[in-house]
């Protein structure tokens, strides 16, 4: 985390302060992380998504409060009854990822993740398709992250998490296969 702080320090996208931490610059330049992250391919920008995620789920268990835990609850709950309607929503989806990350208790690690939700958003808009059948899959392992954080039990959370990680990447391949063959 330090040498990807550094990195982006070096970029100019990351400010770091002594003592108070690291933020995201209000004015990045054209050369944003936005614009960078648009030159990635999706499988490298879910990739450190869910590495930066990983780092989140591990603190969670550590420090986050029993309110934090019982809001990613109420979310992941909402996301099963949507499911069951057949309904992926992907605002819930980054409504439950959003509070995962302020359960880790990092505004660095929530800025950061928030920008490469949004490339990927961005990505599966471009690469069209639909995968939705797949992304509803992933539904009862974000209820089983947030089960295993109320208990605090990282392993079992990060067990969850790596599921989510395999179908995101068999729906981003569907869809970029759907986009070649059109």
């Amino acid at each position: 985390v330090r040498k990807a702080l550094l990195q982006l320090e070096e970029e100019g996208i990351v400010e770091r302060f002594a003592g108070r931490g690291a933020f995201i610059r209000k004015e990045v330049d054209a050369d944003s992380i936005q614009l960078k992250l648009a030159k990635v391919d999706y499988q490298d920008l879910l990739e450190i998504k869910i590495c930066i995620e990983q780092l989140a789920i591990r603190r969670a268990a550590e420090r986050a409060t029993d309110q934090q835990i019982a809001k990613l609850i109420t979310i992941a709950e909402e996301l099963v009854e949507l499911a069951d309607q057949g309904i992926f929503s992907v605002e819930h989806d980054r409504k439950f990822h959003l509070q995962l990350l302020e359960c880790g208790g990092s505004t660095t690690l929530v800025q950061m993740v928030l920008s490469l939700i949004d490339s990927l958003n961005n990505f599966t808009n471009v690469l069209g398709g639909d995968a939705q059948e797949i992304w509803l899959k992933t539904i009862p392992y974000h209820m089983d992250i947030a089960t295993a954080l109320a208990l605090r039990e990282a392993d079992h959370a990060l067990a969850a998490h790596q599921y989510i990680y395999r179908l995101d990447i068999e729906a981003l391949n569907k869809m970029a296969e759907q986009n070649q063959t059109i």
